[in-house]
């Protein structure tokens, strides 16, 4: 790569383009260095830690924190197209190839700042409703269960879907514009890509800072959530607690990323290269911040043991998990919850003393039958069975006078008068 090739006098200086670079800067090594830090970062790093969230059960993702890293994936993608196939300098490349990164790179900004507002969304939710359930100190009912439930999928999905469908129609209409105008379809004024020469560019800036500025204010909803209730979320010691973590991991990637977009209109014309090169950082940005996570460490460094608090982490950072959070449980408690929750269907194992009676049954059904220690039954020594009708079902009990209510010993079964002799 000569630096013949990359001469200020090929550059058309137009200066109503929304997307200017200054020929000063125009030097093959910022060239290579913006590549290669797309490459890198978008296209090396983050689908190596997608992978390891996809792949790993041990480590925390959310589907729009997944989502958000695909799309930088394809972001970055879309910007090497031209280096892919050798017309990043020199002449002008193929008019299909342009017109294709052009139209790509129209709907690409909106794609990412659309997840990356539904990422912050998710997390603003997520702690809302952890807030509430904080002040309210209490359970859900099941109906209310269910709706969140409901809400929560529904939810997820169209934050999932809603940044394709801006890429799918942005991208469209900046093919109808490129194939009715083919002289707006170049690379001479932005340098580094293809555009396209039109109302769209101004349409794709607009949407694209309108993301990033919401995404800046729920970000500030989130920080004044935090100042009013930080030290009351921070220490409740259940699963939830371990969110806030990531929260603030999403909070700092998002402010970034968002003010690289705005940065477009804040530094204005003549620096334009700057905002594309912060904006290439962007994915290497998201690596540290999330790579960095103990859960996904964790999983690089296999050789470490991990802890039983680990072992316990949910599956989603970011939202609570609906009806089983109480707020008053220690997170021992909680585990022991986890652990001992029965489906109806399913006889259970209830733990008794080698000399305790049987408990008795209230609706007149045989007793279970009793094995002492040594026995031949496959339950452990000191294990009773005890089935449950079709209907009937067995919920842990809050802080059990007795052990043995911590084991599904509710409605249908009593304990038995005498526990020794």
């Amino acid at each position: 790569m000569s630096s013949a090739s990359v001469t200020p006098s090929t550059l058309s200086n137009d200066s109503n383009s929304n997307i200017y670079i200054n020929p000063d800067h125009r030097t093959p090594n910022i060239l290579l260095a913006w590549y290669w830090i797309l490459i890198v970062g978008g296209q090396i790093l983050l689908p190596f830690l997608l992978a390891t969230m996809i792949l790993s059960r041990n480590v925390r993702r959310d589907p729009t924190l997944v989502n958000m890293i695909i799309t930088w994936i394809i972001f970055t993608v879309v910007l090497c197209m031209l280096y892919y196939s050798g017309h990043q300098h020199g002449a002008e490349p193929p008019f299909g190839l342009c017109l294709a990164q052009a139209s790509l790179l129209s709907g690409a900004p909106v794609m990412s700042c659309a997840a990356g507002l539904a990422l912050v969304m998710q997390v603003f939710l997520g702690l809302r409703n952890l807030v509430q359930k904080v002040s309210t100190s209490g359970r859900m009912t099941p109906k209310e269960d269910r709706r969140y439930q409901i809400d929560t999928r529904w939810r997820a999905r169209a934050f999932v879907i809603v940044p394709y469908i801006l890429l799918v129609v942005f991208t469209i209409a900046s093919v109808i514009i490129g194939l009715r105008n083919r002289s707006s379809v170049t690379r001479s004024r932005a340098w580094l890509f293809c555009s396209i020469d039109g109302p769209i560019v101004t349409a794709v800036s607009v949407v694209s800072a309108l993301f990033s500025a919401i995404t800046l204010i729920f970000e500030a909803w989130i920080a004044w959530i935090f100042y009013r209730h930080g030290t009351q979320v921070a220490s409740t010691k259940t699963e939830s607690a371990f969110n806030v973590r990531i929260i603030l991991r999403v909070v700092a990637f998002s402010g970034y990323s968002g003010f690289c977009w705005l940065s477009f209109i804040i530094i204005g014309t003549k620096w334009d290269i700057v905002p594309w090169i912060l904006t290439s950082c962007v994915p290497l940005v998201a690596f540290v911040i999330f790579g960095s996570q103990k859960s996904v460490l964790r999983v690089w460094a296999f050789w470490i043991p991990r802890t039983p608090r680990e072992e316990l982490q949910p599956t989603s950072p970011l939202t609570p998990s609906p009806g089983s959070y109480d707020p008053n449980k220690p997170f021992s408690e909680l585990a022991m919850a986890k652990f001992t929750a029965f489906k109806g269907s399913k006889p259970i194992l209830v733990a008794l003393p080698p000399q305790a009676h049987l408990p008795t049954v209230n609706d007149d059904r045989k007793l279970a039958p009793t094995q002492s220690r040594g026995s031949s039954l496959d339950e452990p020594d000191g294990m009773v069975e005890i089935p449950l009708s079709k209907n009937e079902t067995a919920e842990p009990l809050d802080s059990p006078a007795d052990p043995r209510d911590a084991y599904g010993w509710e409605k249908g079964y009593k304990k038995a008068a005498s526990l020794g002799h």
